[in-house]
């Protein structure tokens, strides 16, 4: 939503730094800043705008909301306050929790992300944990590395 302003007494977050920023995507999911919520149909607290290609045994948490054109492969679990945008894949075992995957990215087989935030554009190996960690856009992580307190500027590659 193209929002410009307000002169109403109601919620307002500041969205500056990526703390606030994963604060205000958990608002929303939440419904604390209704009447905006996430996009697309909601089911039970699970907001779609289009279709999840969903492999075996795929755990989906709620409050969540999915893009358009998404895979979850076998096993993958995507916990309470997660926003995965759209033309995103994800490999199987891997587990999302608290974080904002953006548009066009892949998610190696294995990972772990918690409380992160994945920019478009961006490829994650296998077995890759991101913890509190920014992907700027276009970045790429290789297979087997561990992200804490960490960003990454627009482009770099892990």
């Amino acid at each position: 939503y193209k929002l410009y302003g307000f002169f109403r007494n109601y919620y307002w977050l500041d969205v500056g730094n990526p703390t606030t920023y994963l604060w205000a995507n958990w608002d929303l999911l939440r419904k604390y800043a209704w009447p905006i919520t996430p996009n697309g149909n909601e089911y039970d607290e699970i907001f779609v705008m289009g279709i999840i290609n969903s492999g075996k045994d795929v755990i989906l948490e709620k409050p969540a909301c999915f893009g358009e054109n998404v895979t979850l492969n076998n096993r993958v679990k995507i916990r309470e306050l997660t926003s995965i945008g759209s033309e995103v894949k994800i490999g199987e075992d891997t587990k999302i929790e608290k974080s904002t995957i953006w548009d066009n990215v892949k998610i190696g087989a294995g990972c772990i992300i918690d409380k992160s935030i994945v920019c478009n554009n961006c490829e994650v190996g296998d077995n890759v944990v991101l913890e509190k960690s920014i992907l700027a856009p276009h970045c790429r992580v290789r297979d087997n590395t561990q992200l804490r307190d960490r960003t990454l500027e627009l482009g770099e590659k892990i």
